[in-house]
């Protein structure tokens, strides 16, 4: 069997390494699960970047539109980043 010159790059970043590659997101929820109209729902979720986390916007739409709404998320103390979009109030 032949053994191929490039065995690509064990231990070293490779041609996908980026320097900074963004936070982790994590333990996403909205409450209620199915909300009825006019329901106010609560967004959740968690982050994590060794880097910090400077800010965070939840993008939302109501079916049917195909229009994004962004809502800036908001962190208190070590709680989840949370939102409660204003179409949900």
């Amino acid at each position: 069997m032949a053994i191929p010159q490039n065995l690509g790059t064990p231990g070293l970043p490779n041609s996908r390494a980026r320097p900074n590659g963004g936070p982790a997101i994590y333990e996403v929820r909205h409450t209620p699960s199915i909300p009825v109209a006019n329901q106010v729902v609560a967004v959740t979720a968690r982050f994590h970047d060794p880097n910090g986390i400077q800010a965070a916007t939840l993008n939302y739409r109501i079916d049917p539109s195909s229009t994004y709404t962004l809502v800036r998320l908001s962190v208190f103390d070590i709680a989840p980043f949370d939102t409660y979009p204003p179409a949900f109030r």
